[in-house]
């Protein structure tokens, strides 16, 4: 069997011109189900808050899929090890985010050769791969107000396990609150200190440290989304991507553009999670184009608009066909909308094969639902082949669709119909596009 070595760090990066395929790596594709842990412990089959068999090798097997629909780079699951389940035992850490060793891959998923294979065999493709990093939290191991591991035993993964390293305070509770924000607990999980010179020296360099080539960087990844940047400190987010030398884009659980804008001015690019609001209630219910209007009326805040990241749903929020009642022709229309727009396109997983998850969503079933597993890989469903429609013209119009500026053409409030234009302004080269909602 072949191995495969790290490709190295990337001679390319993430650009405005991408677009991204979005997976969660357990829930893609079973390449090796040697991989998929205890059967009935934390590998439980059709129960969707544990582990569910997709891995690395079953990413690389279905490439020539995602290529074929047009995308340039793939999104995965944070790749490092996991603590095996939250402290309360009733979620697995398939997901990526109860960090339980910095430094290792998390073998659910594969081998480092099946990581470093994965990166591999997408540049091979063309294709792209971006880092999902974490830099807010572990698993919960300190269990608030103590200081002190219990059981001694149950603790991350050396040189995270040192108490000193976190903050060790209550669960958030006021959001509004930079102060609580970004220095208590995230849903219980440990809060990490990156004020602490130690500790953020540490993160840095797990993901890549230059002096030894080595850390998650050194597989080829082309850049990152850093997770929960609303509960980090701006100085340390810029700290990581100059660090790193890849572009990264933040994830920020916000529906106001200044404060989306003001961590724009830190990292490469944000999700553009204003617009993902304003976009649910023109397309699933149905609302004038107002909200959309008042998102895109104050892109001048934003240091390169472009290189916002547009979404219609991924792992934190209920799928789209869910909330519009199942509508393809809403789908089709919200598609188009995201392509045509200024920002950079991300498609969640199983889009194209018309997936929803559960219809009746809530608080409490909410991230289980929208990441189920695959349920196929035709590509003669009407939404794959309209993505590979949308990617071609993205593909074919590339300045145009990743620089070009964005200029409102026809808005009336009680209107159904909504146009802009996106022009380059040394060409004559423009395009118009109008939505009848």
């Amino acid at each position: 069997m072949k191995t495969y070595d790290k490709m190295g760090y990337a001679d390319f990066s993430i650009r405005e011109s991408d677009r991204i395929y979005m997976i969660v790596t357990d829930r893609f594709y079973d390449g090796d189900p040697d991989n998929n842990g205890i059967l009935g412990r934390e590998y439980r089959p059709g129960n969707l808050s544990f582990y569910q068999g997709g891995d690395w090798k079953g990413m690389i097997q279905k490439l020539p899929y995602i290529k074929k629909m047009g995308f340039t780079a793939i999104w995965i699951s944070a790749p490092q090890d996991n603590e095996l389940f939250s402290r309360s035992g009733d979620e697995a850490g398939y997901h990526g985010y109860y960090t339980r060793d910095f430094n290792q891959v998390n073998p659910h998923f594969g081998t480092a050769c099946d990581l470093a294979a994965l990166v591999q065999a997408s540049a091979e493709l063309d294709i792209k791969v971006i880092l999902d990093v974490q830099l807010n939290h572990t698993a919960d191991y300190l269990q608030y107000p103590s200081r002190t591991y219990d059981p001694p035993e149950y603790h991350p993964a050396p040189p995270f396990n040192n108490p000193d390293w976190y903050h060790n305070s209550p669960n958030i509770v006021d959001f509004t609150n930079p102060e609580e924000r970004q220095n208590y607990s995230l849903g219980g999980l440990d809060d990490l200190a990156q004020e602490n010179p130690e500790c953020f020296r540490a993160l840095k360099e797990a993901y890549w440290n230059p002096a030894t080539q080595e850390g998650w960087f050194s597989y080829g990844f082309a850049g990152s989304r850093i997770d929960a940047v609303l509960e980090i400190p701006a100085k340390y987010l810029e700290e990581f991507q100059n660090y790193t030398g890849k572009p990264a884009f933040g994830e920020a659980l916000t529906g106001s553009v200044d404060e989306n804008a003001a961590l724009a001015e830190t990292l490469w690019g944000m999700l553009d999670y204003p617009l993902y609001f304003q976009m649910n209630y023109v397309f699933c219910l149905g609302h004038s184009w107002e909200g959309i209007h008042q998102i895109f009326s104050q892109d001048h805040k934003y240091p390169c608009p472009n290189r916002l990241f547009t979404f219609l749903d991924n792992h934190d929020r209920a799928r789209f066909l869910a909330n519009a009642g199942d509508s393809f022709a809403k789908l089709r229309l919200a598609l188009a909308f995201i392509y045509a727009a200024r920002g950079i396109p991300i498609v969640y997983y199983g889009t194209e094969q018309n997936m929803a998850g559960d219809y009746q969503y809530s608080e409490e079933n909410l991230n289980r639902v929208n990441r189920e597993s695959m349920t196929g890989f035709s590509t003669e469903t009407t939404i794959f082949l309209y993505l590979e429609h949308l990617n071609h013209i993205r593909e074919v119009f590339t300045d145009l669709f990743s620089n070009g500026r964005q200029i409102e053409q026809y808005f009336c409030t009680d209107d159904h119909v909504y146009a802009f234009s996106r022009e380059l302004p040394e060409q004559a080269e423009a395009v118009l596009c109008i939505f009848n909602n």
